[in-house]
């Protein structure tokens, strides 16, 4: 069984948080990746693209910036990277976010041990942009009942843990055209579908989130986007309409709420805070200060 990875860069992501995301990728991981696909969307700074360099075990893809009528490219992107993949299981990568060193293999063993899974991920814990303050794990359930019943309340998956088995993600189409948690959508496509799901009970990412992720979250582009994956997944027959209108509803209303009241919110969703930085992320700053003077 061979396990590679997919992810996308563009203009606005920022050289320090890429360079410590992929370093915790590439090289601090217990167990190697046998490939991995990095599609660059348009034009990218001098600092991003020195980034890109350094990383020279990344197959890199570039392609023109996506014109759509959403203005958002990621999906387009990722299937990109999943078409070129060639590996039976694939992850999905945020490019901003420190991999636990365990990640590619508590993945690997997963799908080995249980063949009949097509759809992984773990817990992650959020942390603000310099990991200084935690606002505790994401919780997702681990059986696939479970994760069932989740997915007519909420995302059942942390989508930058998740990884899933390539061949079925082609044939269903790869992520759908969506303007924004085309995560979200692209599970659920896979749950209708059938393919059985489980959740890891440990931490396989440690996230940027937070308040400055709520505040990012917290604008009309944003909400229009989700209202078209929550029409999505009631279209796709995952959600009655009943769930759907709910959520439409819901959504509406949270994301028209002051950003103090999101954040609360937010809050409520996460569980016991660590009290310590991970000795990843410190690993990745070392390397990045490394690389930045040389």
């Amino acid at each position: 069984m061979t396990i590679g990875a997919i992810l996308s860069v563009y203009h606005r992501d920022d050289p320090a948080h890429l360079f410590q995301a992929l370093w915790s990728l590439c090289r601090n991981q217990s167990v190697p990746l046998d490939e991995i696909v990095g599609v660059i969307e348009g034009d990218i700074s001098t600092e991003l693209s020195e980034v890109v360099q350094e990383f020279n075990e990344i197959r890199w893809i570039r392609i023109p910036k996506v014109l759509s009528n959403q203005g958002f490219g990621l999906p387009e992107a990722l299937n990109v990277a999943l078409a070129d993949l060639t590996s039976d299981i694939v992850l999905k990568v945020d490019t901003d976010d420190i991999n636990a060193q365990n990640r590619i293999q508590i993945t690997k063993e997963t799908f080995e041990k249980y063949p009949e899974i097509g759809l992984f991920g773990g817990q992650i814990e959020e942390w603000d942009s310099i990991f200084s303050k935690s606002f505790g794990i994401r919780s997702v359930p681990l059986k696939h009942v479970d994760i069932l019943n989740f997915a007519l309340k909420r995302n059942p998956f942390n989508g930058p843990s998740v990884a899933f088995r390539r061949k079925q993600a082609l044939n269903l189409g790869g992520f759908p055209f969506v303007a924004a948690n085309e995560d979200f959508a692209f599970w659920c496509t896979m749950l209708h579908q059938g393919l059985e799901s489980t959740n890891s009970d440990c931490v396989l990412v440690y996230m940027r989130g937070g308040e400055a992720l709520v505040k990012r979250r917290s604008n009309r582009r944003t909400l229009l986007g989700e209202l078209q994956t929550l029409r999505f997944i009631y279209e796709l027959g995952f959600w009655n309409q009943r769930t759907y209108l709910i959520h439409r509803i819901a959504k509406t209303i949270i994301r028209n709420l002051p950003l103090a009241t999101n954040r609360y919110i937010y809050s409520l969703l996460r569980t016991a805070k660590p009290t310590q930085q991970p000795s990843e992320y410190a690993a990745a700053v070392f390397a990045w200060n490394t690389f930045s003077h040389e």
